[in-house]
């Protein structure tokens, strides 16, 4: 395994209480080479913290995660995290906003503007070099913000449900484009993601979490081809992994006393993109 996280504990103080939580406890998974391994569960079942502490944005409690052999323990050239809001510099352009990441790490300006100017044309965006993010719409300030992630280029892309500020259309486009840039890139992604239909379409993997604290309740293998296409959420085989997930997920949420009112059989016929 080319990332392995093993008995992963994690706990943070909160700001408001003091009070200590445990967000993340004995958790364990490995993800290969040139995969991409998608994550779903409970909201505020510990998703996003998991991916923090991969970056190493929140020191474990116990546990190791190795990358590469490597323990990491703190943030690293090898990993980028793409966050959910894009969080660009509104004084700097596409380029300049793409080139800061490389610039962080001292590389040559050339160089550094050479390898922006690539990433700007691998996520569509040629033409917007000059452009301020305040001239762009939402989806293209994600895709800069996810050129920037990837010009770095990490051994490890991570990235915290980076399309749900986006309108349900451009959301759509962003999964198609996500998966054809990753196609060309075959970097190592862990992508976090409250819609089961997106992890499915998206990922080799979908890690099922349980309820906080968290821990893996189950791995799904998803063998469909590649590219997919939208299509492929009417076949048989992409409607079954979904029901196995959403059941997988239902069941955490009835655990931790969410929609208790329903009973099972009603939290299993709604929305499936609403729980995870």
């Amino acid at each position: 395994m080319k990332l392995d996280v093993k008995d992963l504990t994690v706990s943070y103080r909160m700001r408001r209480t003091g009070e200590s939580l445990l967000a993340i406890r004995d958790l364990s998974f490995g993800v290969a080479a040139r995969s991409f391994v998608t994550i779903v569960g409970p909201s505020g079942c510990g998703k996003s913290t998991l991916l923090k502490a991969i970056a190493g944005l929140i020191p474990p409690a116990a546990g190791e995660i190795w990358l590469d052999g490597r323990s990491l323990r703190r943030p690293g050239q090898d990993r980028a995290m793409v966050f959910q809001s894009p969080a660009l510099l509104p004084w700097r352009t596409v380029l300049q906003n793409v080139r800061y990441g490389l610039e962080l790490q001292g590389a040559d300006r050339r160089l550094a503007t050479q390898r922006a100017l690539d990433h700007i044309r691998l996520v569509g965006l040629a033409g917007f070099e000059e452009s301020y993010p305040t001239e762009l719409s939402e989806g293209m300030r994600q895709r800069v913000n996810l050129a920037r992630a990837l010009a770095t280029e990490p051994e490890l892309l991570l990235l915290d449900e980076p399309f749900a500020a986006l309108d349900s259309q451009t959301r759509l486009f962003m999964q198609l484009e996500l998966q054809s840039i990753w196609a060309r890139t075959q970097s190592m992604a862990l992508f976090v993601t409250h819609q089961i239909t997106e992890a499915i379409l998206l990922g080799d993997q979908v890690v099922v979490l349980s309820g906080r604290p968290a821990r893996v309740k189950e791995i799904i293998q998803v063998a469909l081809p590649r590219p997919r296409s939208m299509d492929m959420k009417r076949s048989a085989e992409f409607n079954q992994l979904e029901e196995r997930i959403w059941d997988l997920v239902g069941q955490e949420v009835m655990a931790m006393g969410g929609f208790a009112h329903l009973g099972q059989e009603a939290l299993g016929t709604g929305d499936k993109d609403a729980g995870g």
